[in-house]
């Protein structure tokens, strides 16, 4: 037998298993005895065989690790804010959170929350800090924060006050708005589906939202290239059309500016006719912050195509009321204009 005969086998491009090397002493070790040329014990020893196994995989991981670009490592993340916790002497929280450094915060974190919730503390800092884990560990946090704080039903008797927050607002809501600027320029794909794998896709338009209210110009045209990509093409639609009905309308001229200049006049229309879908006053303030610019005609002019169908007349009677005569009459003669 010959121990070169099993190193090759070890180092062979489809190396053999370790049950196979130990069959193939076993079947030198009776062949030799056959031929009664007996090895010794040393040679057919096969807890030494399966040493030199596990070394022979060592060395070929230890190479294919060198011959693999390497990753710079990726940067620390912040430690865990426990000084509000220490001035409020809740040692118990404290404790937790330092003994849970190398345990994912999805374990751990909704207690920390719950706690300062009924001590009706903030628990933003905690959010932001969760906000900076991996794309997977942020989807696993916002999956049991949906479950320990989920959304109230609201009353449908009782008027909802306009300046309260619920549970699930201040925490599944603000953690989401937290992850959209930390990950949306990278990892928006991966955050929506995520949402979704794991049930809880209604926080897809929150995470949306925050995204188009947030971020600058190229970052939205990057996620959006982004989502494209992994053909969630509707997903980046429902993007596109959010920064027009929801941003600031100053952010707005900004984003269609940065379309129109790579002349991707598909996009920068969604954008446009997404303007007019909440109310009048969204169409004045646009009108006035395009007076006197390059595109101002053809702008409003798509800014109207996404008028609500059959509203025309009654913002055309809101913006003349307001003294907005000229685009109140713009605003009725576009209830004649295709698209209808």
């Amino acid at each position: 037998m010959s121990r070169s005969t099993i190193q090759e086998k070890l180092s062979g491009k489809t190396p053999a298993t370790l049950a196979q090397i130990l069959s193939l002493v076993e079947a030198f070790a009776e062949h030799a005895r056959l031929i009664e040329s007996p090895l010794s014990a040393e040679e057919i020893d096969k807890g030494k065989w399966r040493d030199i196994y596990t070394a022979s995989l060592a060395a070929t991981a230890s190479l294919t690790s060198s011959a693999t670009p390497q990753t710079a490592p990726s940067k620390p993340l912040p430690e865990w804010d426990t000084t509000p916790l220490k001035l409020t002497q809740m040692h118990d929280l404290v404790a937790t959170v330092e003994s849970s450094a190398d345990i994912p915060p999805s374990q751990w974190l909704p207690g920390i929350i719950g706690s300062l919730l009924q001590a009706e503390m903030s628990c933003i800092n905690f959010l932001k800090r969760a906000a900076q884990e991996t794309p997977q560990e942020v989807v696993r946090i916002a999956t049991v924060l949906h479950i320990s704080f989920p959304p109230s039903k609201p009353d449908p008797w009782e008027p909802k006050d306009p300046w309260s927050t619920t549970p699930n607002e201040k925490t599944v809501g603000a953690f989401l708005a937290q992850v959209a600027r930390v990950h949306a320029t990278r990892s928006s794909p991966a955050i929506i589906t995520g949402l979704r794998r794991a049930n809880i896709g209604a926080y897809v338009t929150d995470f949306l939202n925050s995204t188009a209210k947030i971020h600058p110009a190229p970052n939205i045209h990057r996620i959006v290239s982004h989502l494209r990509a992994a053909t969630l093409s509707q997903d980046a639609e429902s993007l596109l059309e959010t920064v027009g009905a929801e941003r600031q309308v100053n952010g707005v001229i900004e984003i269609v500016e940065y379309f129109n200049d790579r002349d991707e006049s598909a996009d920068k229309g969604k954008i446009l006719r997404a303007v007019t879908s909440r109310n009048w006053y969204r169409l004045k303030s646009i009108a006035a912050q395009l007076e006197s610019h390059t595109h101002q005609d053809d702008w409003i002019e798509e800014v109207l195509r996404g008028l609500p169908w059959g509203n025309n007349e009654e913002i055309a009677s809101q913006l003349q009321a307001d003294g907005n005569h000229d685009l109140a009459q713009r605003v009725r003669s576009a209830h004649d204009k295709p698209p209808f």
